[in-house]
């Protein structure tokens, strides 16, 4: 199921902003938290000509995290807080099991149950119901 998310999210955004909004979508990539620390995530989007070379060079303004059956959310929060330490504008952390997602920002670190996964700056809104419906292929 955590692998249908990922997915579905990612042709999601490939298909819906990627090329409107100018934006680079990349699955499960490793972005660096210290000189010798990654964290991968599920889905990485950066704004185009942002991202650097072989490796990025700067964070994605979004992470997405999509847990799987093994994943407790407390285990997630080091990682969550490691990505806002770093400059990452938004996370989206979708719970397939539940259909429910947490996200966060830095105006908002700790994080709230959204309806809507969003960014700003460029806009993104995806409604959580239409994440899972495309699971279950309603």
């Amino acid at each position: 199921m955590t692998t249908k998310v990922l997915m579905d999210v990612e042709e999601y955004l490939r298909t819906s902003f990627e090329a409107r909004l100018a934006l680079e979508v990349i699955p499960e990539i490793r972005i660096p938290i210290h000189p010798r620390r990654y964290r991968v995530a599920d889905i990485a989007v950066w704004r185009v000509g942002d991202i650097g070379e072989r490796i990025p060079t700067v964070p994605p303004f979004l992470a997405i995290e999509i847990l799987s059956s093994e994943d407790r959310m407390v285990r997630m929060q080091p990682k969550i807080q490691e990505y806002l330490s770093i400059g990452v504008e938004w996370i989206w952390l979708i719970d397939p099991d539940e259909q429910k997602a947490i996200c966060y920002s830095q105006k908002a670190p700790a994080g709230f149950l959204c309806e809507t996964l969003k960014t700003e700056n460029p806009t993104i809104e995806i409604a959580l119901g239409s994440v899972f419906r495309f699971q279950t292929g309603c």
